[in-house]
């Protein structure tokens, strides 16, 4: 997808970015939703890229809390894309902080505290959150493989919930300058906007977001030049691939003999939060979690951190909080607290599955995550049963309490019957198998086999055929042991 704009504006390049941003440099502010950060004293972020033809990804975040006892450092490093199985060091303004063994995705995490906590304490040098200036991550050899600068926080007011400028940085040798910035506001309105001077007066240039190319522009007779892109907008509208803004990386503009003019990158902190939530459930990379707005899933590495477990192992009903960064639809975690104690005393939780079998009025139900027996009680409210006796088959959503390793159920409500005709629905998984006209994926720790018609339609594959490995969104209705598919729609290519 391509927009073009051929602009001729009249301002200088400062006239044009006061109206978005009192000074030049990079600030960021941030708050709502997944995309707030809690800096109860200080906060600085880098974004890290590449050094030459190095591959990869970076993220740090340096923060000061003031507690009781003093201030508290933390120190979270993340890297993505890299050398599968590999050391990388990390250093800020010269000081060494540590070394990340990338897992075999090619992703990585380190976090520093000084209070403990299970974690190796922030190096006394390091210089306070103001004077921070920039990180270098050290690959094989110690070459420099991804590198950043420090931008700092500030909180919006009123209804913008993200907003994060930076500058983009003249990579050709030449006097070019430039800036990005994201806005997202209440209600779903959300803005990029990149502009840029010292360039070649009438010449064309190509904006290319995160390797797509979202304009063309012309630059005007003083060599200046902007794009806008917003949602919802009819006339420059912001493409779906930008959507949220919070995620975008990389901002480049390169001109027509294909040279690379100006880069920078967004710290994209609104891709990292702090979860509460009831576990509910176990997938085969982690966990599903309840919170207060939504179910989420988990997944867990072999870098997560777990604080206050103990003995404990993790179970359903627990309570925790989970701090990590979201992976597309999962959240992949880096620190895991527990917050219930050692067992399951005071955990409550819901699920909603099939009873997979019946013992007089207590039951095993099947979740997409595992199974679940289930204790009823004199207390127990059923609603929706009528003349109806729980069943094999039957959906239900239940609500209730742990009380050690026994889930005592409040309320049972029975949401339908053992009915062929109404166990419809939609899946969400990933592909294991494929021999068309059926596949196989795989949701939490179940194998479902689909069966695709002629009526089935595809969604958002275009000319990419269905493989193992790829995340569908399957709608359609069970017939039997196989799930007929009504709509499959590509999430993810694997």
């Amino acid at each position: 997808m391509k927009y073009r704009y051929h602009l001729l504006t009249v301002f200088s390049l400062a006239v044009l970015l006061s109206s978005s941003q009192p000074t030049f440099g990079g600030s960021l502010r941030t708050s709502g939703g997944r995309a707030m950060p809690q800096a109860a004293h200080g906060t600085a972020y880098a974004a890290l890229q590449p050094v030459g033809a190095a591959t990869g990804w970076g993220r740090v975040v340096v923060r000061d809390d003031d507690v009781p006892s003093g201030l508290k450092r933390t120190v979270q490093v993340w890297l993505f894309g890299m050398e599968p199985r590999t050391d990388y060091l990390v250093t800020i303004d010269g000081v060494d902080i540590g070394a990340i063994l990338t897992h075999s995705s090619g992703n990585g995490v380190l976090k520093l505290q000084n209070d403990g906590r299970g974690h190796e304490p922030v190096p006394e040098e390091l210089p306070s959150i103001d004077e921070l200036q920039s990180v270098v991550i050290y690959g094989p050899g110690l070459a420099p493989t991804l590198e950043g600068s420090f931008s700092s926080l500030v909180h919006p007011g009123g209804e913008t919930t993200y907003e994060e400028s930076i500058e983009l940085d003249d990579v050709s040798g030449g006097d070019a300058e430039g800036m990005a910035k994201v806005e997202m506001e209440e209600g779903g309105h959300q803005e990029f906007k990149t502009c840029a001077t010292g360039l070649m007066p009438t010449s064309l240039y190509d904006v290319i977001v995160d390797g797509l190319t979202v304009a063309t522009v012309t630059a005007d007779e003083q060599g200046q030049a902007c794009v806008k892109l917003e949602e919802p907008d009819d006339e420059n509208p912001l493409p779906p691939e930008m959507s949220p803004v919070s995620k975008i990386v990389l901002v480049q503009w390169w001109d027509s003999a294909g040279d690379l003019i100006l880069s920078g990158a967004f710290t994209g902190i609104g891709s990292c939060a702090h979860l509460k939530g009831t576990v509910t459930g176990f997938t085969a990379t982690g966990f599903t979690l309840e919170t207060s707005d939504e179910t989420v899933t988990v997944v867990v590495t072999e870098e997560t951190a777990w604080e206050e477990f103990g003995d404990h192992e993790l179970a359903l009903g627990d309570k925790v909080k989970v701090e990590g960064c979201w992976d597309d639809d999962d959240f992949v975690a880096e620190v895991i607290e527990l917050l219930n104690g050692d067992d399951h005393e005071d955990g409550c939780a819901k699920f909603v599955g099939i009873i997979g079998n019946v013992s007089g009025e207590n039951f095993v139900l099947d979740t997409d995550e595992g199974s679940l027996p289930v204790v009823t009680t004199g207390e127990t409210e059923w609603l929706n049963f009528g003349d109806h006796e729980p069943a094999i088959g039957d959906k239900v959503k239940v609500e209730g309490c742990w009380d050690g390793e026994v889930f005592v159920a409040d309320v049972v409500e029975l949401k339908s019957r053992d009915d062929p005709g109404e166990k419809c629905g939609n899946l969400m998984g990933v592909v294991t198998e494929v021999s068309l006209p059926s596949f196989s994926m795989q949701k939490g720790n179940k194998t479902i086999q689909v069966l695709t018609t002629i009526e089935t339609e595809w969604e958002d594959f275009g000319d990419h055929e269905i493989a193992v490995g790829d995340k569908v969104k399957v709608a359609g209705c069970w017939s039997g042991e196989v799930f007929v598919a009504e709509e499959v729609e590509l999430k993810k290519q694997g």
